[in-house]
């Protein structure tokens, strides 16, 4: 008994520094493991991101999720467009948003929920499907815990600081679609707590923070009068309304994909199955009932408001890429989950240290067996799905390691269905000619390299292929059957 209590007081006390080290090493371990290689390139939908944020021109253009492209600009500069360089940005904005989450959680429940609540997220493989795609998303997220972040802090402790934060990240999440409605929805939810706050705020604060909200949201005025359907793309107006039936049949479907059955989408996710697993299905559950008898606080209301607010927003217009803004609000509703059992477990045992010990024994095998279920789904389901590797390009991951040994005198034929694929590749080596035609490729007197992608090649004439005759060599295709991802000619043309 002696040896068993002196067991238990040495686990107990130290448990939260066994759930730092697990939270930090997860965390790194599957933010950046395989970041760049788990799949053969990029997608589609990466490369049109990466696009954008490679094109001067376009950044200059086009304000939407300015921040995110901003990012992704200098870490494809620095790093050349690799798939690690077009998804490092998502990595870097998701790892800010769990150490606010965790903040966020701890300070209104207790560092027990803050711990698991943040390892459940960080081995979510909803989660990890967003924070490794090149996409703003994460931005979005973050932004979202930002204001609930900022506003829980003006709720504790007015200050300057906080207010004119508070109207930065306001401004900042205008040039992000969706966010217009949910500030709205933030501040009629935060009447009673504005009412209160006003009182110590004098004009002078209100002045200095309204000015930083015009200043920051003025170039975004700019870009409206001269084009307006960025403000139809901001306010996530979609080409038809869907009807009555239709949209009561859409906003079933958004809650189906957390708790039920999702749509498919490769690129985003496995088959059709939901975001949540059981487990978290259930906190999810308790946690509504732990909000709902707590709407007196501004953060349940936010909590609650907003999620409410999304999903009615999302059935108008609804795009499985934007279901990122659901996450924060459904994993603080599972926060509160994790609260009622952690609590009814106290209840029932207040101060009997075995049953501390018993407890903390089937918790942590619970969330090693729930975050095994997501890491296996993410990094050996998912990647190894013929669906989802027929969304990667091989191709434009060969392209690249070719074009980094050598780019002079080089041209890179690839098909029609490739050509957004290469666009960053043609951004950045502007000295190499990309075509999909073969007739477009000048002639001249010196030998010239040419690449060549299998999709382009097979869809070359056999009067072609003899002109070519034998190539150099073939870069062989690590996942598919095809005999070669590049052919690779030394040719005069």
């Amino acid at each position: 008994m002696k040896q068993l209590m002196l067991s238990e007081t040495w686990l107990y006390k130290y448990r939260f520094v066994f759930g730092y080290l697990a939270l930090v090493t997860i965390t790194v371990w599957t933010f950046f493991y395989r970041l760049g290689n788990l799949l053969p390139g990029i997608n589609s939908v990466e490369a049109e991101v990466a696009t954008t944020s490679m094109s001067v021109s376009e950044l200059a253009s086009q304000p939407i999720n300015f921040i995110y492209h901003l990012l992704q600009y200098v870490s494809t500069t620095a790093l050349g467009p690799s798939p690690f360089a077009i998804r490092l940005p998502g990595v870097l904005l998701s790892i800010l948003f769990l150490f606010l989450f965790f903040y966020v959680i701890d300070h209104r429940f207790s560092k027990r929920a803050a711990i698991v609540t943040t390892l459940l997220l960080a081995t979510s493989s909803w989660f990890l499907n967003i924070t490794r795609l090149g996409t703003p998303a994460t931005l979005s997220m973050l932004l979202v815990l930002l204001l609930i972040f900022i506003a829980t802090k003006l709720e504790t402790n007015y200050k300057l600081a906080w207010l004119i934060a508070l109207a930065a990240v306001t401004a900042i999440s205008f040039y992000s679609p969706y966010f217009i409605y949910l500030v709205i929805g933030g501040l009629l939810l935060s009447l009673p707590l504005i009412k209160t706050n006003l009182k110590p705020t004098n004009n002078h604060d209100l002045f200095i923070a309204g000015g930083v909200f015009l200043l920051l949201l003025a170039p975004l005025i700019f870009f409206i009068t001269r084009d307006l359907t960025i403000a139809k793309q901001l306010l996530a107006i979609p080409a038809n309304f869907p009807n009555p039936s239709e949209y009561l049949n859409n906003i079933t479907n958004v809650l189906g994909h957390i708790i039920w059955k999702s749509e498919p989408m490769p690129i985003l996710h496995l088959g059709t199955l939901p975001m949540l697993e059981i487990f978290s299905v259930s906190m999810v559950a308790l946690g509504l009932y732990h909000y709902d008898h707590e709407l007196s606080k501004n953060l349940s209301r936010l909590v609650l408001g907003g999620l409410s607010i999304i999903i009615l927003l999302l059935a108008v217009n609804a795009n499985q890429l934007d279901f990122a803004l659901v996450l924060p609000f459904v994993y603080f509703v599972l926060a509160g989950g994790l609260v009622i059992l952690f609590t009814q477990w106290n209840e029932i045992f207040p101060k009997n240290p075995i049953a501390r010990l018993i407890a903390i024994i089937p918790i942590s095998i619970l969330l090693i067996v729930v975050g095994n279920y997501h890491i296996e789904r993410y990094f050996v389901a998912w990647p190894n799905t013929p669906e989802v590797v027929a969304q990667y390009s091989e191709a434009y991951t060969k392209v690249y390691g070719e074009l980094e040994q050598n780019s002079a005198y080089t041209a890179v034929l690839s098909s029609e269905n490739e050509v957004t694929i290469m666009k960053p590749l043609s951004l950045k080596y502007r000295e190499v000619l990309f075509v999909s035609d073969i007739s477009q490729i000048e002639i001249n007197e010196e030998e010239r390299r040419l690449i060549i992608t299998d999709d382009a090649f097979v869809q070359l004439t056999n009067k072609t292929k003899n002109k070519l005759g034998s190539p150099t060599r073939i870069v062989p295709s690590a996942y598919s059957s095809t005999p070669a991802t590049l052919w690779i000619y030394d040719v005069s043309l």
